[in-house]
């Protein structure tokens, strides 16, 4: 399982340097081995880790919104559902994360991945409510904000 998992990461990193490469490309860049954050910026394009974020937020975002299949019911839960008391966490919409024992299955999953990202993202921007917006204005917000931190 190891060496197949180590095969995905450089398969994704690959994926990643050759993204690079065709953006350079495109944007006609000096040479290639400039800068490429400066071209996602220009041409307003999350990068592969961010796209995922992103993926990950917005299956959460979908989740609360009641988009997603009867096979995702009860996958998240928010704080404020989870504990009869108020918490910082439970105004803020934050999702409760659970305990895990394993890596793989746990604290690398993409339930895991998706809690951590939502309840950053909802930490950084804590004066909007991301439940009521609309996907594709969600999504919006998320690239906008992202490409603003290149």
């Amino acid at each position: 399982m190891v060496k197949q998992l180590n095969v995905h990461v450089i398969c994704a990193e690959l994926k990643y340097n050759n993204n690079n490469n065709a953006l350079r490309l495109i944007s006609f860049a000096g040479s290639f081995r400039d800068h490429v954050t400066p071209i996602y910026k220009e041409f307003i394009i999350p990068k592969f880790r961010d796209h995922i974020t992103m993926e990950n937020l917005l299956l959460v975002h979908d989740y609360l919104n009641k988009k997603l299949p009867q096979c995702f019911k009860d996958y998240f839960t928010l704080s404020r559902d989870k504990y009869t008391y108020s918490t910082r966490a439970a105004i803020q919409g934050e999702l409760f994360m659970p305990n895990t024992d394993t890596v793989s299955y746990g604290t690398n999953s993409i339930k895991l991945q998706s809690i951590k990202s939502w309840n950053a993202f909802n930490r950084k921007h804590p004066d909007t409510d991301f439940i009521s917006l609309s996907r594709s204005k969600f999504k919006q917000f998320i690239i906008d904000k992202t490409i603003e931190n290149y």
